[in-house]
C-alpha cells in the first residue's frame, strides 16, 4: 500500500470511529469497552459475525446487556436483524457483503426493495444496499469484509436512519410566528393591536 493510500486509511478509520462512539454512551466502562471493540474491527483484514454482532448492539445503545461474546448474536438473531442457520459458528464466520447489507438495512429500518422483503435473501440485501449508498456498485453478495469496510456499511446506515428520523419528524407550522397554536398566535396580535408593540416571540 502507498504512504499516501495509507495516510488516507488510517484518517477514514479515526473518522468512522469517531462517528461510532459520539451516538453511543462514552462515559465509564461502557464506553471504553465499546470504543476498544471498535479499534479492533477497524484495523482486522476480516472481520467476522462476532464484529457484526459488536456493531449492531453499539450502535443500538445495547452492548452491556450482553457480556457474553455468544449472546449478543443470539441478541441481533432475537431481534430478526440477522437470523443464524443451525449449525453457523458466529464468532468465528466471516462476514460477506450480503450479511452485513441485510443486517445494516434491519437494523436501522432503511428501504428495502420488493424482492429483497419478499425473500430476505442476502443477493436482494445487496442490491438494497448498493440502492442506498451503503456498498459501492456491482458488489458480489458472497465478498469478505474487511473490519473497515464493516464499519462503513453501518455508519452509513446510522446516519441514513438519522437523517430519516429527522425528516419525518413533525413539524409545528405556527413556531416561525412565535407560537405553538393559531390562537396562541391569534391572541398575541390582538395584544399587539391593543399596545402597538410586537408580541414576545416563545422561548425554544
Amino acid at each position: 500500500m502507498q504512504v499516501g493510500a495509507r495516510a488516507f486509511s488510517l484518517f477514514f478509520v479515526s473518522a468512522l470511529l469517531a462517528a461510532f462512539v459520539q451516538p453511543v454512551h462514552s462515559e465509564g466502562g461502557a464506553g471504553a469497552l465499546e470504543l476498544e471493540i471498535l479499534r479492533g474491527v477497524a484495523v482486522s483484514p476480516a472481520a467476522t459475525m462476532r464484529d457484526l454482532c459488536d456493531i449492531v448492539l453499539i450502535q443500538r445503545g445495547e452492548l452491556e446487556k450482553y457480556p457474553q461474546a455468544a449472546s449478543r448474536c443470539e441478541a441481533v438473531a432475537a431481534q430478526k436483524i440477522y437470523e443464524f442457520s443451525k449449525g453457523d459458528i458466529p464468532l468465528i464466520m466471516p462476514v460477506t457483503a450480503g450479511a452485513a447489507s441485510k443486517a445494516a438495512i434491519n437494523a436501522h429500518g432503511l428501504e428495502k426493495s420488493f424482492m429483497f422483503a419478499l425473500t430476505g435473501l442476502e443477493w436482494y440485501a445487496v442490491q438494497s444496499a448498493e440502492h442506498l449508498g451503503l456498498v459501492k456498485a456491482r458488489t458480489a453478495h458472497y465478498k469478505k469484509l474487511s473490519g473497515e469496510e464493516l464499519l462503513a456499511i453501518f455508519e452509513i446506515a446510522f446516519d441514513q436512519a438519522e437523517a430519516k428520523s429527522k425528516w419525518q419528524k413533525p413539524v409545528n407550522p405556527y413556531e416561525p410566528f412565535g407560537g405553538n397554536s393559531y390562537e396562541e398566535i391569534n391572541k398575541a396580535y390582538e395584544k399587539m393591536t391593543e399596545t402597538g408593540k410586537e408580541p414576545t416571540k416563545n422561548k425554544k
